[in-house]
């Protein structure tokens, strides 16, 4: 009775170690799509409610225990924040789904051991007569169960975590039923051969049908594949959704191309127009001579204004040192006095062309798109556009007004906040790929109200010095980079 007593002891110590070691994995996985403090309560949540449908006198069966847990931390997740709902509905059920099954594999695999180990045992007599021995074994196969749940868990959380990059992003109603009927028709084969199980051991007990042994070796490679397939449909779907994003990307980057074409086209025209007035000069001065010498004042005067206008025309306020840029931050300079947003600029084309005029006109125009539209937003709007030499690296800072804070986390680019997410957010992706190219880099600081980039990027005179070694700027090492 004493050693019926310690068997079950044992038995519920080993599955409330699993329990919370489930809680603490449910943690993992949540805590990096929410804040730690909701992840944590959820996980808290988990485990109680488990605890409790366990031991009232009422047993559920697991499967009801586990949706009602999974459930409630649902609830927990959505209650005061509604944002990103299916997401959210996708984690519980991606998290129920891997350790109902990582946990059926272990229980399989078990058996096995079980049935291995006790032939091998009953062979050996001093070990049938020797308790000791009984308790040591029994203690070691709960304690090798638990090792086993924590190590397919854990794994099977790390696992989706490396997979699943999309952790700002909500789902579209698509892809979450793309993603959840897998899991669910899983969960569904799992419990329905679990079932079948059920029946087949009844019926071997009562001696109907003679044991199968090979029956349970097509549990855990059934269990074992299923497990599998989830993680490898997840790997697929990300690899199909950086395809999209890619595509994505390629054509946001070829329409802002084809605008900086005509931005090109409009700048060539006007030094055209410029080239053309010079050849014209002498005639226009010709004529305004002769109107002056014959007393016509007030036609020299009306021809004086009209070659004035025409000459204004064709000069821009702008003088960065290339028509191009000129031209770009010119147009969103004449954005901001027309939506009454300050602009300031102190902005010089780097010398002898050493960064691409087309790709500085990309990094602009991405740039200045973005801060424009955040300076609208705000009471007393204003950018600010600097470019300047720091030891051997080319710096643009670009400083804007904003609402409020924006967390930017280590390595990450900020998440867009813009009503169409899809058709926006690739402006800093493609200002960061060329800032790459120049072996350079973007950083971002957020304060109050205040948004600032910086982007840095080496010239070809310190490339050819660098004698073709691959350079990377350590950003690290520039406070602000000012």
């Amino acid at each position: 009775m004493k050693i019926d007593l310690f068997y079950e002891i044992v038995s519920q110590c080993m599955i409330n170690g699993v329990r919370l070691a489930a809680a603490f994995f449910l943690y993992r996985l949540l805590s990096d799509f929410v804040n730690k403090k909701r992840a944590f309560a959820s996980a808290v949540l988990y485990l109680a409610v488990l605890t409790v449908l366990y031991y009232i006198p009422q047993i559920l069966p697991n499967l009801a225990a586990y949706v009602i847990a999974m459930a409630a931390v649902y609830i927990v997740l959505i209650v005061g924040d509604f944002k990103k709902i299916r997401l959210k509905a996708f984690l519980c059920i991606t998290f129920f789904a891997l350790r109902w099954l990582a946990v059926g594999s272990v229980s399989q695999l078990m058996m096995l051991i079980n049935q291995m180990t006790t032939t091998l045992m009953n062979n050996i007599e001093i070990y049938m007569t020797n308790i000791p021995a009984i308790i040591a074994m029994f203690v070691a196969t709960e304690i090798l169960e638990v090792v086993l749940c924590m190590l397919f868990i854990g794994f099977s959380v790390k696992m989706f975590l490396k997979v699943y990059k999309n952790v700002c992003e909500e789902l579209t109603v698509k892809e979450f039923i793309m993603l959840v009927l897998p899991m669910l028709a899983q969960v569904v084969g799992y419990q329905s051969v679990i079932n079948y199980y059920d029946l087949y051991d009844k019926a071997m007990k009562a001696g109907v049908i003679e044991p199968v042994y090979e029956f349970n070796y097509i549990l855990l490679a059934f269990y074992l594949i299923s497990y599998g397939a989830i993680l490898v449909f997840l790997m697929l779907y990300q690899e199909l959704k950086k395809m999209q994003e890619n595509n994505k990307e390629q054509e946001i980057l070829e329409a802002q191309i084809d605008n900086l074409k005509n931005h090109i086209d409009t700048a060539m025209k006007s030094y055209a127009e410029i080239r053309a007035m010079r050849h014209d000069m002498a005639n226009h001065l010709m004529v305004l001579n002769e109107l002056i010498e014959s007393g016509r004042n007030e036609a020299a005067e009306e021809y004086s204004s009209k070659l004035n206008a025409m000459i204004m025309q064709t000069q821009s306020d702008v003088k960065s040192g290339n028509p191009v840029t000129d031209i770009v931050i010119g147009e969103y300079k004449d954005k901001c006095d027309k939506a009454g947003i300050d602009f300031t600029y102190d902005f010089h084309y780097p010398e002898k062309g050493v960064i691409d005029a087309f790709d500085m006109s990309i990094v602009l125009f991405n740039a200045l798109q973005n801060a424009c539209e955040a300076a609208q937003k705000t009471p007393h709007g204003y950018v600010s556009l600097k470019a300047f030499r720091k030891k051997n690296a080319y710096i643009i800072e670009i400083t804007n007004s904003c609402t409020g804070r924006i967390t930017v986390e280590p390595g990450k680019l900020p998440a867009t906040d813009k009503d169409n997410a899809q058709a926006h957010g690739y402006g800093l992706k493609n200002i960061k790929h060329i800032a790459e190219k120049y072996y350079g880099g973007i950083n971002i600081e957020s304060a109050d109200d205040t948004f600032k980039l910086n982007i840095m990027m080496k010239t070809a005179a310190l490339q050819e010095k660098q004698s073709g070694e691959k350079y990377f700027i350590n950003l690290s090492t520039y406070s602000a980079f000012s």
